[in-house]
C-alpha cells in the first residue's frame, strides 16, 4: 500500500527529478519514492549507501566496502558472527554488524538476490546458454588456481 505525501522542492531539483525519471523510464513518483526509501534506510544504518549496478538495479553497499548481499553471503556461512564475517572480508567489525543488521531489517531484496545466485551456481547453463562449464578435480592444478 502506498500513502500520498506532498513535498515542495526547489525548481532545479524538480527539473533534475524529471530528467532522472526520463533517463530511467520511470515516473517522478517512482524516483522520489525510491530516493526517500533509500534515504530513510541509510539514515537508520550508517555506512550503508545505495548504488546502481550494470543491470540498472539499485543495491545496498557498505561505504568503501562490499555490497550488503556479499556480507550476508559470508555471514550466513559463519553463523552470523559479525567479527568472523568482518575478519573474513577484511572489513571493520562495525561495518559487518551494520550490514547484517540491515539484512535483518530488509531481508526480502537480499534474499531474492542470493536465491538468484544460488540458482546460477546450481545451473549456470540456464542463465548462460552455450556456456562451457568445467569441473576441476580436488587437488588438481585447476582446482588450486
Amino acid at each position: 500500500m502506498a500513502t500520498m505525501v506532498s513535498a515542495r522542492v526547489p525548481d532545479e531539483t524538480a527539473r533534475e527529478l524529471r530528467a532522472c525519471a526520463q533517463d530511467e523510464e520511470r515516473s517522478v513518483s517512482e524516483i522520489m519514492s525510491r530516493a526517500i526509501q533509500e534515504y530513510v534506510r541509510a539514515a537508520r544504518f550508517p555506512g550503508i549507501l545505495f548504488v546502481s549496478g550494470a543491470n540498472g538495479r539499485r543495491r545496498a553497499r557498505l561505504a568503501g566496502g562490499p555490497d550488503v548481499w556479499e556480507v550476508v553471503l559470508v555471514g550466513r556461512d559463519l553463523a552470523w558472527d559479525p567479527e568472523k564475517t568482518a575478519a573474513h572480508l577484511g572489513i571493520p567489525a562495525p561495518a559487518a554488524r551494520s550490514a547484517l543488521a540491515f539484512y535483518a531489517a530488509y531481508p526480502d531484496e537480499i534474499d531474492a538476490r542470493l536465491k538468484r545466485l544460488d540458482e546460477l551456481d546450481a545451473d549456470p547453463r540456464r542463465a548462460f546458454p552455450g556456456i562451457r562449464v568445467f569441473a576441476a578435480e580436488p587437488g588438481s592444478d585447476a582446482a588450486s588456481a
